[in-house]
């Protein structure tokens, strides 16, 4: 946590009761380096690197080295991460773009069959077992599954789900 690496040149040299030691020595590590992998300030690992053959003095080259390839490693790691919010974020904007061109073109005679079309594709991009539309009749106090898609296997809520709605949900 303060991002101090973890240099270790002789792991025997450390004393026989020592935690590091007693974890280091059955793996037949003879000497260690381990460095903190910080995002901004906040730490989300470690790279290590363990010396079994022979002990190994880090030079500062040597650290500064690894502290470069620790910090690649973030940036590595950050990079996947926001290629993927952006690959969501396109779909996500397929997705209202195709929903929208379905809205254009709609035909009043298949707007039921429309409707649960639409449930479906955005049941399936948000990964979800069931999208459905509850709507109020005219008197506002009783609702009802008027629209549900439901993934296969998931069972049907639509016949019974109407309620009334003595209290407000929205």
């Amino acid at each position: 946590k303060q991002g101090i690496p973890m240099l270790i040149p002789d792991v025997f040299a450390l004393p026989e009761d020592n935690g590091v030691r007693q974890i280091l020595e059955p793996q037949g590590v003879k000497s260690l380096i381990a460095l903190p992998l910080f995002d901004g300030k906040n730490c989300v690992g470690f790279i290590g690197f363990d010396s079994v053959i022979i002990c190994h003095k880090y030079t500062d080259k040597e650290k500064n080295l690894l502290r470069i390839f620790a910090q690649m490693l973030v940036n590595v790691k950050n990079r996947k991460i926001n290629q993927e919010l952006i690959l969501h974020q396109i779909s996500l904007q397929r997705l209202i773009t195709d929903i929208s061109f379905d809205f254009i073109r709609i035909n009043l005679s298949t707007v039921d069959e429309m409707i649960n079309s639409l449930l479906r594709k955005v049941g399936e991009f948000f990964r979800v077992d069931r999208s459905y539309v509850f709507l109020l009749d005219e008197t506002q106090t009783n609702m009802s599954n008027t629209y549900e898609w439901c993934d296969d296997g998931i069972e049907s809520c639509k016949e019974i789900g109407r309620a009334s709605c003595r209290e407000r949900v929205f």
